[in-house]
């Protein structure tokens, strides 16, 4: 009966044992690919950062300094989509945004976007400014504290901390269905709003999903285009401007 007792207390500190010797070990190979980045050693950095994500421990900052080693080889497009990457997980990484922007200025597409409605842009530059976890997390917190200003409303009898509870409760309430309903859009966009960069370094894009069909314009590297829809071996892709067109999978590669 003792052993049967013990084993789940000795279960868990195996499982925690476990889970910070992988955690040591990423970081070991994190500060590894690191050293080999400001070695100038790019090639065996990104092999590292590489490495990493392909044993699914995800990072802004893993994105953010493989697309720097890509950028350093003058993989241009590489280097936007682990931008592009980094910025899906934290959208206030500064150095990501600043060297984001230095990536497509070396771009030879300049495509202007489609004017957007002030109100429309500023609701989509808010939705976007943090993740959809970061929104749901400020969704629980200000939830807790209205359930916290409710509770002081009803135990406490002074009129003026009644009034602070009921008032304060209501208006962090109503805070906190705000927070989800941008959490719950952010997820919405994440989950319609496939985005893709062009990898060839020039793509021709036509009207339909076959060779022979109707070359409408020509594409090159590291633009960054919205993925409409799949057929075969082929995307359906929209730019910046509106234009609509289908190239090969294997020209671009999805955010």
């Amino acid at each position: 009966m003792l052993v049967k007792k013990i084993f789940p207390f000795y279960l868990l500190l195996f499982l925690i044992g476990a889970f910070n010797y992988c955690e040591a070990g990423v970081e070991t190979d994190y500060q590894a690919a690191n050293k080999r980045y400001s070695e100038q050693k790019y090639s065996e950095a990104i092999a590292g950062y590489e490495a990493i994500l392909a044993s699914n421990h995800i990072s802004a900052d893993v994105y953010y300094n493989l697309g720097n080693a890509y950028f350093k080889t003058n993989q241009l497009s590489a280097a936007i989509l682990n931008y592009e990457r980094a910025l899906k997980l934290a959208p206030d990484h500064e150095d990501a945004i600043f060297n984001l922007k230095l990536a497509n200025s070396k771009t030879i597409d300049k495509v202007d976007r489609l004017p957007a409605m002030f109100i429309g842009n500023a609701w989509q530059n808010l939705i976007t400014s943090k993740t959809a976890t970061s929104w749901s997390y400020l969704c629980i917190l200000f939830i807790f504290i209205s359930l916290l200003l409710f509770v002081s409303y009803l135990l406490v009898h002074i009129v003026i901390v009644k009034k602070i509870g009921f008032y304060g409760g209501c208006i962090f309430l109503v805070i906190g269905l705000f927070t989800w309903l941008l959490a719950a859009q952010h997820t919405s966009i994440l989950e319609h709003n496939t985005e893709a960069i062009i990898f060839s370094s020039v793509v021709t894009v036509v009207s339909e999903p076959n060779e022979n069909a109707n070359k409408l314009f020509t594409l090159h590297e590291g633009l960054k285009v919205n993925l409409i829809e799949s057929s075969n071996s082929w995307s359906k892709i929209k730019i910046p401007n509106g234009n609509v067109g289908w190239i090969k999978n294997e020209s671009l590669q999805e955010i």
